[in-house]
């Protein structure tokens, strides 16, 4: 699929997005929607965000907490993502060093 096909596949998953699911229309729309999930995983990948990112994340865009002071609410939203980024980065740590260590017979993570 190229870009024009895919933007093509996107007009018609929204021309056939409210149709009966057992129809011939319905067995359409699956194939478009999973051609173009195809598609976008490839030519468009996103990393899931992790929890305390969501966290500030929904704190921004909800401005949830529109009553308490604006120092609070950025120091809050910055304590999320500092925590998240530590996170990340624990985590990249820990996979380079496992990855370092040859692997033996039953040493097997998951």
């Amino acid at each position: 699929m190229n870009e024009t096909e895919y933007q093509a596949a996107l007009e018609e998953v929204k021309r056939l997005w409210d149709c009966a699911p057992d129809t011939p229309e319905g067995e359409r729309l699956l194939v478009l929607v999973a051609a173009v999930e195809g598609y976008e995983e490839e030519h468009y990948p996103m990393s899931k965000p992790d929890g305390f990112a969501a966290i500030g994340y929904r704190l921004e865009s909800r401005r949830a907490y529109a009553g308490w002071p604006a120092w609070l609410r950025r120091s809050l939203v910055a304590a999320c993502y500092f925590v998240s980024s530590l996170l990340s980065l624990a985590r990249d740590l820990c996979e380079t060093a496992y990855a370092s260590y040859p692997a033996e017979d039953g040493d097997e993570l998951l």
